[in-house]
């Protein structure tokens, strides 16, 4: 029993002690420190955070993430003045890994990463209390070549042999990359940090650098953050250390002084003699690097070199099985071109996984419209936006040069590209926000079938490569052959049931059905067989002398609404020149703007948003019976082989209405 109180009576006298201990913190700002304690991490910190060590840092942060303390070291490391309040999350932003940072400020253990470019070790306690406090501690960890100048666990072979491990990790490109460039910042505090891969087929390096925001990715960035820098490196192929950039050297003339970059420090990566890409280092202050940086950096530099070639021979076989994969997809898509309806749509959910791109699809010309137009579906791209994606081709114009020319087109801003503004595409790259883009002609035979376009890569803003453009192109030839194929199988089926259409009308109009379901049912025939929007019949009454729509047969609006909407006295100055009276043809593919629209069909065009149309005359042996018309929603929708047939048809009705 005696044992028992006695045990008691130390866990009495321990909780007392701590909570004088989390006393001193929170009142007093001083904790009392104890070397035994720091080397166990689980044991609760006992730290002043005034401690007198200059190679400390000290914070203390709250449940919830708030920021209590920040020492003057801490302040100085993350690039805060001393009167400015501490927040959290602009601290995370100059750490990396960023996660790591909120880790230890949730919870206890120990983790080395990079506090504002420098290399320090981070431990982290639970302080216990009232409410539980995180005390993390940084200590910076100092390099040194030689083992017996520095700890074992901060020696150089220590660093070499992290740095070897991490790098060569994954064999992914963009880890791998991050992964040397957050080593690299370990190492050497940098201002500006990146590393170029080469790119053989485009003889051009592709930068990448860390995202700025502290995640745990690399971007790639439009242009170079080192410039004329970066092409003396490449040029001379071998390390290149410029302490201070603003005053001459005679060895070094290319520089002219004209780079943000004070201090400099640039080394090629070579493997087997053959360039991989660069890494370089910049400060904005003259003087920050040396020999010593030199010399830790070509320790890892071959480590570097290798990891990313096997990354990027990775990638290059992962994106070669890939657009094998996309390619038998193709062809499996030949073997079912004759499903037009859902040809396009097949086309592209067996192209899109070959590209990194946010907007892939299909325009395509036709020759008797002479039209560009976009198809559904267009990834990236809403329905009701491609369906207002289409251009006409005028006779003699810049557009039509380019239609004949048939070549790629190639451009890094397609809103103020001056081939997208000829083809009349200009308005719609605008308001889709178009960034890098390409038109790869697909051409089977001498048929231009039309172009396929991508544009807007998901990462970043960065030129299509020679590698994309080829592979590009091998797709737009064989989707020009399986869609040019396809167009052969849909004509012929469309050939068939207009000439079925018009076998029907032809036979209908012979009979003894009355005449308004000869004129209903001939309707439905045509608005069946060219997917037209809104159809009619407008009927000569010579008793009453007017012209008027026959409101039994029309197709796409009301009887009701319509009835009261087109009419003409045959006395009105306008109707010698209806289709009636003139006894012409008419066809319009942009209705909204024409001209030559009359009083008679206005309505129809501004009430139902008819945009094409084909008015033909119903006349029998000279005399004028009335008119038919057919209309769509969309422009430049018929054509003159759908006005024969129209005309044609006309002519059966009309014989039925004589009769």
């Amino acid at each position: 029993m005696f044992a028992g109180m006695e045990a008691g009576l130390w866990f009495v006298l321990i909780a007392l002690i701590l909570f004088i201990t989390v006393l001193g913190v929170v009142s007093f700002r001083r904790l009392p420190r104890s070397a035994e304690n720091l080397s166990q991490p689980p044991t609760p910190a006992v730290i002043s955070p005034d401690s007198s060590h200059s190679n400390e840092a000290v914070m203390i942060v709250q449940p919830g993430g708030r920021v209590e303390y920040l020492n003057g070291l801490a302040r100085e490391w993350f690039g805060m003045r001393s009167e400015e309040p501490a927040d959290l999350e602009r601290l995370v932003r100059r750490a990396r890994p960023a996660e790591d940072l909120l880790y230890l400020c949730a919870r206890q253990g120990q983790k080395r990463l990079s506090v504002g470019g420098r290399l320090v070790e981070v431990t982290s306690y639970q302080v216990p209390g009232p409410y539980p406090l995180m005390l993390v501690t940084m200590r910076s960890v100092e390099l040194s070549v030689s083992m017996d100048q520095s700890q074992t666990d901060s020696s150089i072979l220590q660093i070499v042999t992290d740095f070897g491990r991490n790098v060569s990790s994954s064999l992914d490109v963009e880890e791998t990359l991050y992964a040397v460039l957050l080593n690299v910042s370990h190492l050497i505090p940098a201002d500006l940090l990146e590393i170029k891969t080469w790119d053989v087929s485009r003889q051009a390096l592709t930068p990448y650098m860390l995202e700025m925001s502290g995640s745990s990715r690399v971007i790639r960035p439009s242009l170079s953050q080192f410039g004329e820098l970066t092409n003396m490196l490449v040029a001379r192929q071998k390390p290149l250390l410029v302490p201070n950039t603003r005053i001459p050297d005679a060895t070094i003339p290319e520089i002219n002084g004209s780079s943000p970059v004070q201090s400099y420090l640039g080394l090629p990566l070579v493997a087997d003699r053959e360039l991989i890409g660069t890494l370089e280092i910049g400060h904005l202050s003259p003087g920050v690097l040396g020999q010593q940086d030199l010399d830790l950096l070509q320790l890892v530099s071959s480590q570097i070199a290798f990891s990313v070639r096997n990354a990027l021979l990775y990638s290059r076989e992962q994106t070669r099985s890939t657009e094998l994969s996309g390619l038998a997809n193709l062809a499996q898509v030949f073997g079912a071109a004759q499903d037009y309806e859902n040809l396009i749509s097949r086309l592209v959910a067996g192209i899109g996984p070959l590209f990194n791109v946010e907007i892939l699809g299909f325009l395509l010309y036709d020759e008797s419209k002479r039209t560009l137009e976009g198809q559904v579906p267009f990834q990236g791209l809403p329905t009701h936006i491609v369906e207002i994606y289409r251009t006409t081709i005028q006779p003699e114009s810049a557009a039509e040069k380019i239609i004949y020319e048939r070549k790629p087109l190639i451009t890094r801003n397609a809103a103020a590209d001056q081939s997208w503004r000829d083809l009349g595409l200009q308005n719609l790259a605008q308001a889709a926000s178009l960034r890098e883009s390409v038109l790869a002609p697909m051409i089977s035979g001498e048929h231009l079938v039309g172009y396929i376009q991508l544009s807007n890569h998901r990462q970043s803003a960065v030129e299509f490569s020679e590698t994309e453009l080829q592979l590009i192109n091998t797709v737009a030839n064989q989707a020009a052959g399986i869609i040019q194929n396809s167009f052969v199988v849909e004509n012929t089926r469309q050939r068939a049931m207009r000439s079925d259409a018009l076998r029907r009308i032809a036979s209908l109009s012979a009979s003894t059905t009355p005449l308004d379901e000869i004129l209903q049912v001939s309707l439905q025939e045509l608005s069946h067989i060219f997917q037209s929007d809104l159809a009619a019949v407008f009927l000569l009454d010579e008793r009453i002398g007017e012209l008027r729509v026959h409101t039994a047969s029309i197709l796409g609006v009301t009887a009701d609404s319509a009835s009261p909407l087109a009419r003409l006295h045959l006395d009105d100055p306008e109707y010698r020149f209806t289709v009636s009276g003139s006894r012409q043809l008419f066809m319009s593919g942009r209705l909204s703007s024409d001209r030559r629209v009359l009083p008679i069909y206005r309505p129809l065009v501004t009430a139902y948003q008819v945009e094409s149309a084909i008015v033909v005359p119903l006349a029998f042996q000279d005399r004028s019976l009335g008119e038919l018309m057919l209309g769509s929603r969309k422009a430049e929708f018929f054509n003159s082989y759908d006005l024969q047939i129209v005309s044609t048809a006309a002519n059966q009705i009309a014989r039925a209405i004589e009769e």
